[in-house]
């Protein structure tokens, strides 16, 4: 018999159906004096346009809407009516759905939190969870995604987008 555990692992190991973008791609698209806007914005505009599906978790929705619209940590910080804008806009593509926990999403979470070594990876455990529950792969500049395992991810921004 196998466990609940290696059942979920089989199943995640599937073909991803999902992109779940990470808060720091979305950042570097729509942040003009990030070194890596041009080939951040032209990622995001591009799975925008795709035909693969977009799942936009709520942490990483409002982590936009937090620090694009904060001084002092934007230099030109942006109304949150503007970053309210752009998250309307991209839920408004067919592509484009808000990943919501389901019922398994809590024991998932857990198993990941416990795999993980490090306190600073709370946020990250929320999108482990949800790209497990949806068979998704996650798009981040974040390395500390490699410390969940099984998970699928690439980074956007690099030339090489190597799988993990």
């Amino acid at each position: 018999n196998q466990t609940l555990d290696e059942l979920e692992i089989e199943d995640y190991l599937g073909e991803p159906q999902v992109i779940i973008p990470d808060v720091n791609p979305l950042l570097h698209a729509y942040n003009g004096k990030s070194a890596e806007h041009e080939r951040g914005q032209e990622w995001w505009e591009n799975t925008l346009a795709g035909a693969q599906a977009v799942g936009l978790a709520w942490a990483a929705m409002l982590g936009f809407i937090r620090i694009m619209t904060q001084r002092g940590v934007m230099r030109n910080p942006k109304q949150p009516g503007e970053a309210l804008g752009h998250l309307r806009g991209w839920l408004e593509r067919p592509q484009a759905e808000i990943l919501t926990p389901g019922e398994e999403h809590a024991r998932i979470l857990f198993g990941r939190l416990e795999q993980s070594a490090r306190q600073e990876t709370h946020d990250d455990g929320r999108l482990a969870a949800l790209a497990i529950e949806y068979q998704a792969e996650i798009a981040s500049t974040d390395p500390d995604f490699a410390l969940f395992p099984i998970l699928r991810g690439f980074n956007p921004l690099a030339v090489s987008k190597r799988r993990r």
